[in-house]
């Protein structure tokens, strides 16, 4: 899977309250993604591989697209659990308050994996197949 390029319906618990974000310009910005910065004076854009020190923000809630000028906020939720069919190096309960990495602004790309990936939060359970993530924005941990 890759990139968003569509609305991902995500269904998320949300755990407090959502936050306001400025968008970086000339940026798309998916409902369902996974949002992040790459310094503290860059904007909110979607998770991707190989970013500079990212920031991870929240998963957004609404889309946003964004030109080359102008000024827009997109609505996140900095702490929230989701509930995914797979993560990457992720095979059963064994791996239970490990952390978890995007390596894109797509759920379904989450990874164990650190290297060159933005930590977005830790693998919080295991049930009927499915794993529990809690996504926690770096300024919430």
């Amino acid at each position: 899977m890759a990139a968003l390029t569509a609305t991902s319906r995500v269904a998320a618990v949300p755990l407090g309250p959502k936050q306001d974000y400025s968008v970086k310009a000339s940026t798309t910005v998916h409902d369902g993604s996974l949002i992040c910065k790459e310094s503290a004076t860059a904007g909110a854009r979607p998770c991707a591989s190989a970013l500079t020190a990212p920031e991870f923000l929240g998963l957004s809630i609404e889309k946003v697209v964004l030109g080359a000028s102008g000024a827009k906020v997109v609505r996140a939720f900095p702490v929230c659990d989701i509930i995914v069919d797979a993560i990457a190096g992720a095979t059963d309960t064994d791996e239970m308050g490990e952390d978890v990495y995007a390596v894109t602004d797509n759920i379904s790309q989450l990874t164990l994996t650190s290297t060159l990936n933005t930590k977005v939060g830790k693998l919080t359970n295991f049930v009927d197949g499915k794993f529990h993530v809690r996504l926690t924005a770096l300024a919430y941990r």
